[in-house]
């Protein structure tokens, strides 16, 4: 039958009780069902945390969705080394990956607990986990004991780190389709930085906290899930 997704429908039946439909019974009471809504993939698939050997993969919650179905490897492996996650949240923490390795990775939405329903795969995302002797933030002489937390969040995220030097700060956060939503300048700061930055009124997404300075900028991605 061609229905029509997200559509309620009316059905009654009866008997015929002979070849000619000369004696048939009445009409059942009327009976109501609706067909599935569309599953639709998520959006703004991405990493966060990446480590030497664990990285977390995230991606837009999708309204109504039962579970969410996460499939990664090797770039580059046989097939059969694929592994195959399900989770029911919008970010798969991964582990026990190999140091300086890009892997693959994508995702679709079950929309029902039967497999019924489901989405399309995500186009592949790529990354890379780290090298042992990669240099991070936290290694920069200048800016010591980054950290931005919780990530993911639900309301908040603090802000901290330590200057050792002079130097000029502009610290910002830019939410899912590239607003400022906060900005913050030091000028010739030294010593620790601590903010408290409240999310609670802006929409669930991915959004990029950076810091800048004379010599560099620093990039961090913040997930806001609800």
């Amino acid at each position: 039958m061609n229905l029509t997704s997200s559509t309620d429908y009316e059905w009654q039946i009866r008997s015929a009780c002979s070849t000619d439909s000369s004696s048939v019974s009445s009409w059942s009471s009327t009976q109501t069902f609706t067909t599935a809504s569309p599953c639709v993939p998520p959006t703004n698939p991405d990493e966060l945390n990446i480590t030497n050997t664990a990285a977390d993969l995230v991606w837009d919650a999708v309204t109504g969705a039962w579970g969410y179905r996460v499939m990664y490897l090797e770039n580059g492996a046989p097939w059969n080394t694929k592994i195959i996650d399900t989770v029911n949240t919008n970010i798969n923490s991964i582990s026990s990956l190999n140091p300086g390795t890009t892997y693959k990775w994508k995702v679709r939405v079950l929309c029902s607990a039967n497999g019924s329903n489901n989405s399309s795969w995500t186009s592949w995302q790529y990354f890379t986990t780290n090298n042992t002797n990669r240099i991070t933030a936290e290694n920069i002489n200048t800016l010591v004991d980054l950290n931005v937390y919780p990530n993911p969040t639900d309301k908040f995220i603090n802000i901290s780190f330590i200057s050792t030097e002079l130097n000029n700060y502009q610290i910002s956060l830019i939410d899912p389709y590239g607003k400022m939503i906060f900005e913050d300048h030091k000028k010739e700061f030294i010593g620790e930085y601590v903010s408290l930055i409240d999310l609670s009124k802006y929409s669930p997404g991915i959004y990029i906290f950076k810091i800048k300075t004379k010599d560099q900028i620093i990039h961090k991605k913040v997930v806001l899930q609800r």
